[in-house]
């Protein structure tokens, strides 16, 4: 597998109107080329390999850690009973905040609430489990990111979308664009657009209040790339990497020494930073685990959070929203 970054210099950003002809842009761009091998499955960069054989565990899934450090909340269906479940960051403490088919969650800035998608709208509750309540009813709303300053919550709605939760207005920010992140200085969104078949992301900062966007970089890569998150620091990135001729790795991309690095070589998704952004809550979705883990930032130091009720093969998995 190979991944190409073009890395844009501080000249001029293209807007996303623009975005479509990024695969010609190559004036304001260092491209870095790297090579991976997917040995530990027996998967050569040159084999072709059908997806369908491919075997894979979701258990637990769309974790992130509270503000506060305290929690991890994640999804799952544990006892037959599908919903957002918490974690103490040690494992221990394990119980169901909320029961439904939900998509993905995140905190408010305090630790208190919840927000998340459900019925393709967004709703929040708090973390005690009470008072719920529905925020929108687009009817495609998913994918919600709680400002750190706890007054804006961004969505995807064809495009980016956000939430005055002061007030309960709405406002869409771009017409394109996918997972939202906030950037530590709080005005800006980072989001990722995608081209190519989805092999192409290029990612973007888009400001809160004029939806004034300027690109940061662009990956191109022999596969996917999915669900990314800018880092506490402001300096990293990221983001899942599906391959055409393998499994969904975690890969880190450093915006500043303009490098990347793969954190996972036995199956690894849905990464999501800490709240210092020294470690990294993830997925290992390796057949017949599929429940989190947590790693250091620089893919060192695994160690296992939770524990699979039991092998739950999934081929050809559908990403959850």
């Amino acid at each position: 597998m190979s991944l190409s970054l073009w890395l844009t210099e501080n000249k001029e950003y293209p807007t996303l109107k623009q975005m479509k002809d990024m695969s010609q842009h190559r004036s304001a761009m260092l491209q870095i080329i790297l090579c991976g091998f997917l040995g530990v499955f027996g998967v050569h960069c040159d084999s072709p390999t059908n997806p369908s054989e491919i075997q894979v565990s979701y258990e637990h899934y769309r974790a992130v850690w509270s503000p506060d450090s305290s929690t991890i909340v994640f999804i799952a269906r544990i006892n037959n009973t599908q919903g957002i479940y918490a974690v103490d960051t040690l494992g221990s403490n394990l119980r169901l905040v909320y029961g439904g088919d939900t998509g993905g969650p995140t905190w408010s800035s305090d630790s208190k609430w919840l927000a998340f998608s459900q019925g393709l709208n967004i709703w929040k509750v708090k973390a005690t489990g009470d008072s719920l309540r529905q925020l929108t009813n687009g009817g495609g709303d998913v994918r919600p990111s709680w400002s750190r300053d706890g007054k804006t919550i961004a969505f995807v709605r064809t495009g980016i979308s956000v939430i005055d939760v002061a007030t309960d207005s709405i406002r869409s920010l771009t017409g394109i664009g996918d997972y939202p992140s906030w950037h530590p200085n709080g005005e800006e969104i980072f989001m990722q657009v995608t081209s190519g078949g989805g092999t192409i992301a290029s990612f973007y900062a888009v400001h809160r209040d004029s939806g004034t966007n300027r690109l940061v970089f662009t990956i191109s890569a022999g596969g996917v790339c999915s669900f990314s998150s800018i880092s506490p620091s402001g300096q990293e990135l990221l983001f899942s990497l599906t391959p055409f001729t393998g499994v969904t790795q975690i890969w880190k991309v450093d915006m500043v020494a303009n490098s990347s690095q793969q954190l996972t070589e036995d199956g690894g998704d849905f990464a999501t930073w800490s709240p210092d952004g020294s470690k990294i809550v993830y997925t290992r979705i390796t057949f017949g685990d599929g429940a989190l883990w947590i790693m250091n930032r620089d893919g060192t130091g695994k160690r296992r959070l939770t524990s699979p009720p039991g092998i739950a093969a999934k081929s050809n998995f559908k990403v959850p929203d």
